[in-house]
């Protein structure tokens, strides 16, 4: 989708796991935390960290005091007794859950599922401006030379032309070699001017006439607010 998303929210939960909640609505003497089952991240709902839990009426609530039962918790009387009570319930309005074993029934590849009708798990709402892998970008991609307009000479004047692409030699392969230091760098660039034609440029000319016109409107901006 174009960005790495936040995934902190979903590291402290498995699904369908026992948890805590708390419970505003619940009067004294009865307590504020109940047990339930974590069922994932309420994206549109509240605030961050909030969850949606399955109560023991087996409608989905999405709360933001959701907490991790400690392990140990679990083993005592009181929590056994609990957690049996809620999935007694739960089972009794949903049915005994999904084995592991009957997941093949359900797995696209099956030879006896026909997955024409299987909605993939992610397809991207614009495929076509899907931003492309990091190994489908080549050098040229990261050059800030590429596609710079400069003024170079051209004949017995000056023109504007656009930085198209590295030269390469016969064999594919880049001219030149890249340096920090512009006096250094050897690479050699196409540029291709207004009227069509094309003419090959080192970096060093090209950097030199990108200075010089930088140079060029700095000096006409100094001496404009010199006027005025």
């Amino acid at each position: 989708m174009g960005h790495t998303p936040d995934i902190s929210s979903l590291a402290t939960f498995n699904f369908y796991e026992p948890v805590w909640y708390i419970d505003q609505t619940s009067e004294f003497p009865k307590p504020k935390r109940k047990l339930g089952r974590w069922l994932g991240e309420a994206y549109d709902i509240g605030q961050a960290m909030c969850y949606w839990v399955l109560p023991i009426s087996g409608i989905p609530i999405a709360r933001s005091s959701v907490q991790p039962i400690p392990p140990e918790d679990l083993t005592t009387d009181d929590a056994v007794q609990e957690l049996a009570a809620l999935d007694k319930i739960l089972t009794e309005k949903f049915g005994e859950p999904i084995r592991s074993e009957d997941l093949s029934e359900y797995d696209i590849n099956n030879p006896d599922i026909d997955n024409e009708y299987i909605t993939p798990l992610f397809e991207p709402m614009e495929p076509e401006n899907s931003m492309p892998e990091a190994d489908l970008w080549d050098a040229e991609a990261y050059d800030r030379y590429i596609s710079a307009q400069v003024i170079l000479p051209s004949g017995d004047s000056q023109l504007l032309g656009t930085v198209t692409a590295r030269k390469r030699d016969a064999h594919g392969n880049p001219v030149g070699i890249s340096n920090k230091n512009p006096i250094l760098d050897t690479r050699i660039y196409e540029v291709t001017f207004p009227d069509g034609h094309s003419a090959e440029f080192s970096a060093n000319t090209i950097a030199e006439c990108l200075y010089s016109h930088r140079q060029t409107q700095k000096d006409n901006s100094m001496h404009l607010w010199m006027r005025y």
